[in-house]
């Protein structure tokens, strides 16, 4: 390889997901179109389609993931696996790529936390890619304002946990509180307790940090030796009858099986979060996600109004219609939406409404007309997700009003974007642009 283009050379390292992987191909074409030698690192699970990008070189590693694990839906205990199984084969790989010349630069995602360590240890700069959306940046600039004021109490697991301790050695429990240095419990609040802290390995940048899912994960990687070092040291005293962790403890349950004692997990969140958690299957098989996100708000709207003396006349799919039960005074009126079953059921949401938006003009347009045959309309609301309907909308000279149903967060970032490609943070229209 000539001299010019090795020290051209660039690796990048996605995290094996697709809304980390994309942004990080389109990246590394963007670099290799000008001029850069593209090395992409991935791991064996949800590896990229190499065919597609012939002008790259990939690397693959092993990820240590069982068959379950790899299932898994729980993002976060993949990305602690990850994390921890990764570390010995990237730093192998990219140990190998040096024999062959210098790396200009290492670009890892941001959840490849203990990425910096590695390219430290070789004197290789690092640049991290953040795949999070604009409103993900708010939202954790907003996490140390709402901590100040005290919105999201700080010990808001650790509390719960000296609760739960406290009513348990009551009832004639010893406890044993093993804990972290970062964020230690007040001691002396607690004299009947024994305290034994462990290392996090945090820096005190990462100790203070308020990415709260990067948080837990480095700190699911860092204790868990130090966890299973001081289990161990209690047993030699003495059986354990149980450890009750934290349900953020995502590696507690392997370690606690490897020493045979039982385990249980303590949830501190609110009981709201439990009924989500265990509402979002039958929600999801039933459909309700995500589109009852629109229609709900749409007849809470019309119920307002109604109240108001104002007639209301409801046009809707025959996929997912609203219902008509349960609101007698409203009029519906059925339109055909033009698709298969299969089309109604599909999880690509943007493709969705793409032929949504294609299939109902018509026949919006045709129930319209019928409508203006009994008489004139005031107005016409819609969700701003029917792009074709203010066309329509003109078509037969009705006034149209826009019901946006999205979160106050959508609104900052919608507004944020026109800020944004001004100062080239978001690619041109020539390019697309994914986010997680």
């Amino acid at each position: 390889m000539p001299q010019t283009n090795i020290n051209r050379r660039l690796v990048l390292f996605p995290v094996p997901l697709q809304g980390h992987i994309n942004p990080m191909l389109q990246l590394a074409s963007i670099l290799h179109s000008q001029g850069f030698s593209i090395t992409v690192i991935h791991t064996h699970f949800n590896s990229p389609a190499e065919s597609k990008h012939p002008h790259f070189t990939f690397i693959p590693i092993s990820d240590g993931l069982s068959p379950a694990e790899a299932s898994t839906e729980d993002i976060i205990s993949l990305l602690t696996l990850l994390n921890s199984n990764c570390v010995t084969p990237f730093r192998d790989a990219l140990g190998g790529l040096l024999a062959d010349g210098p790396i200009a630069c290492l670009i890892t995602d941001a959840l490849w936390h203990f990425s910096q360590s590695v390219s430290d240890g070789f004197g290789i700069p690092r640049i991290v890619l953040r795949t999070g959306s604009v409103s993900s940046f708010l939202a954790y600039a907003a996490y140390p304002i709402l901590r100040e004021k005290g919105y999201l109490p700080k010990q808001g697991h650790i509390n719960p946990m000296l609760q739960l301790a406290s009513i348990l050695h009551s009832r004639g429990f010893s406890i044993t509180i093993i804990h972290t240095h970062f964020n230690s419990p007040a001691k002396s609040k607690h004299p009947y307790f024994t305290f034994l802290s462990i290392s996090h390995g945090l820096s005190p940048t990462g100790a203070s940090r308020d990415d709260v899912v990067s948080f837990l994960t480095q700190l699911n990687s860092d204790c868990v030796a130090p966890f299973r070092d001081c289990l161990a040291g209690l047993l030699e005293d003495g059986p354990i009858a149980c450890l009750i962790t934290d349900a953020n403890w995502y590696f507690s349950q392997s370690v606690a099986d490897g020493f045979g004692i039982p385990r249980i997990v303590l949830r501190t969140s609110s009981v709201s979060s439990f009924l989500v958690y265990a509402a979002l299957p039958m929600l999801r098989e039933k459909g309700y996600l995500p589109k009852q996100g629109h229609i709900n708000p749409m007849l809470q709207l019309a119920s307002i109004l109604h109240s108001r003396g104002f007639s209301t006349t409801i046009i809707h799919t025959h996929f997912n219609s609203p219902a008509k039960s349960k609101h007698p005074h409203f009029t519906f009126l059925p339109i055909s939406h033009g698709f298969s079953p299969a089309g109604a059921s599909q999880d690509d949401v943007v493709s969705f409404l793409t032929q949504l938006n294609s299939d109902c003009v018509a026949p919006l347009r045709d129930c319209l007309a019928g409508l203006l045959e009994d008489g004139p309309i005031a107005c016409l609301i819609t969700d701003a997700i029917w792009h074709f309907s203010q066309s329509v909308a003109d078509g037969v000279g009705i006034p149209r009003i826009v019901l946006r149903t999205s979160s106050v967060s959508s609104f900052l970032v919608y507004a944020a974007l026109p800020m944004l490609r001004e100062k080239g943070y978001l690619p041109k229209q020539g390019f697309s642009f994914i986010c997680l």
